[in-house]
């Protein structure tokens, strides 16, 4: 576009606004760098703009369209429009939001692009939904979740933080009804306050600079639970207890691993939960573990040629005696220091110590002669849980 055309553009739009009155919307136009891009970027392809118009005059098919219907997806009709509410500027979200309120389009989908505009109210009511649809494979496209989690202004996130320091522990982990924000209903409440803490806290990256500043990976890990409890379950029963007791039953498994003349190849025995993310109550919560995913191992050796069916045979019968010794021994302790001797074991078909990293940032890695903390950052676009950081702990 040349300057002459430019200058033109701009004096008439100056001329409308002033002859119209405040009521015209006139983009400010941006400074540095930015002011060489074409002008069409600060008109219809602006997303207040082009949300304006779209939801004003809406198409049969919006005006139809209800959330619950379809599963979210990038062909869902509404996703793109989705998207243009998220980068709407800050200072246009309160108008757009009223306009989305006047809009003869269905609540649902009100209610969708509301929550993309931050309202207040319904980040009240669906924070802890929104943030555990990152985690939800029926829900797809988990980077729009997550995108949307990132965008998040200062004050909801607040909100949401103080939310779940008043609510956690009335929140039930049993699945509930599904509403605008849930395809499946797969976890409770309570699971979407974790992912929440899990997807908007920096323990990762905590943890890794108290490192590097000197401390050893055992007090880094300490510190930062600690600093989560005192911001999230402070003057609760939750977290409350020495954290020592998590190596103390890592040190248990590690015996039975000995004991049972368990190789150090098949894996990693996993201790992995509330109990050690320092979020457990004592003589209430369960020890969940994981024992060595012999699938795998075998797998891998057969594929190399590496192992017999003789060998398999014997390695299946060491593990099964393995895991009963060591579930019993783990349940003589639960008795002993938590007042509660349950310990379960997730089924490994069902959910395996990744499935169980979405809610938490910690899991104790056991094997015959050491013991790590692994160290889970949080989702990214490409993975929602990228591969840990390892830290030597004994």
């Amino acid at each position: 576009m040349n300057y002459r055309l430019r200058f033109f553009i701009l004096f008439s739009a100056l001329f409308l606004a002033d002859a119209h009155g405040a009521n015209v919307y006139a983009p400010t136009l941006p400074s540095g760098p930015e002011c060489f891009g074409s002008f069409s970027q600060f008109s219809i392809s602006d997303p207040f703009l082009s949300l304006s118009k779209s939801l004003k005059n809406p198409s049969q098919e919006l005006i139809n369209y209800r959330w619950l219907s379809q599963r979210f997806s990038e062909n869902d009709p509404l996703v793109s429009f989705f998207r243009q509410a998220m980068q709407v500027a800050p200072e246009h979200r309160k108008e757009l939001l009223e306009i989305v309120k006047n809009s003869p389009i269905h609540k649902d989908a009100k209610d969708f692009l509301s929550v993309a505009l931050y309202d207040k109210d319904l980040w009240k009511k669906y924070y802890y939904d929104i943030a555990y649809n990152v985690f939800d494979p029926y829900m797809g496209s988990h980077e729009v979740w997550l995108e949307l989690l990132e965008r998040m202004p200062a004050e909801i996130r607040a909100q949401c933080e103080k939310e779940i320091a008043t609510g956690y522990a009335a929140a039930s982990k049993a699945s509930q009804t599904k509403n605008h924000f849930t395809m499946y209903k797969t976890a409770g409440k309570r699971r979407g306050m974790d992912a929440f803490i899990r997807l908007t806290e920096t323990s990762a990256e905590n943890v890794d600079t108290l490192v590097k500043q000197g401390m050893s990976p055992k007090e880094a890990y300490f510190s930062e639970m600690k600093r989560l409890n005192a911001k999230y379950f402070a003057g609760t029963e939750r977290g409350n207890y020495d954290f020592e007791l998590i190596l103390e039953a890592a040190r248990r498994v590690q015996k039975m691993l000995v004991k049972n003349k368990m190789p150090d190849e098949i894996g990693e025995t996993v201790l992995a939960g509330s109990f050690t993310n320092g979020k457990a109550v004592v003589g209430e919560s369960d020890i969940d573990f994981f024992s060595p995913n012999l699938n795998n191992f075998f797998r891998e050796k057969l594929a190399k040629n590496e192992i017999t069916n003789e060998q398999i045979l014997a390695y299946r019968e060491a593990n099964i005696k393995y895991v009963k010794s060591m579930k019993d021994d783990l349940e003589d302790f639960a008795k002993e220091k938590w007042g509660k001797g349950e310990i379960e074991e997730p089924p490994r078909d069902i959910i395996g110590p990744k499935e169980s990293a979405r809610l938490n940032t910690f899991q104790i890695y056991v094997y015959p002669d050491h013991i790590d903390l692994a160290v889970f950052p949080r989702a990214n676009p490409e993975e929602m849980v990228p591969k840990p950081a390892i830290y030597r702990l004994e």
